[in-house]
């Protein structure tokens, strides 16, 4: 039943996921999920509070940083488009995310 469900079962789940291995990002999509659904289930009026909402989601490290070695680089420039070749060169040389990539313009970049 929604109403068994609580803050302190989530906190649990979130306990016994982890023990067994689970990623903390994986445990937060979850945990995410289960939010959702009881946001939801409340605007639908079939529960009356959302056990998920004081929920702290768990520290998640991302960090991955990997850079390519000649070969690799030259391997992706070689199948490059003319056209796009610029851009990838930019990324090489900047670490710029795709956002950040396409959102600047010629004239905002100093190529000297």
């Amino acid at each position: 039943m929604l109403s068994d469900v609580t803050q302190w079962l989530i906190e649990n789940y979130k306990k016994e996921r982890k023990e067994k291995g689970g990623s903390s990002q994986t445990i937060n999509l979850e945990v995410t999920c289960l939010t959702a659904i009881f946001s939801k289930a409340v605007t639908w009026k079939k529960a009356i509070e959302n056990p998920g909402k004081e929920v702290k989601i768990l520290k998640v490290n991302n960090v991955h940083v990997r850079f390519f070695d000649e070969e690799e680089e030259y391997r992706l420039l070689g199948e490059c488009k003319e056209h796009i070749h610029p851009l990838v060169v930019t990324a090489l040389h900047t670490g710029f995310r795709r956002n950040e990539l396409l959102s600047h313009l010629s004239e905002d970049i100093d190529f000297a």
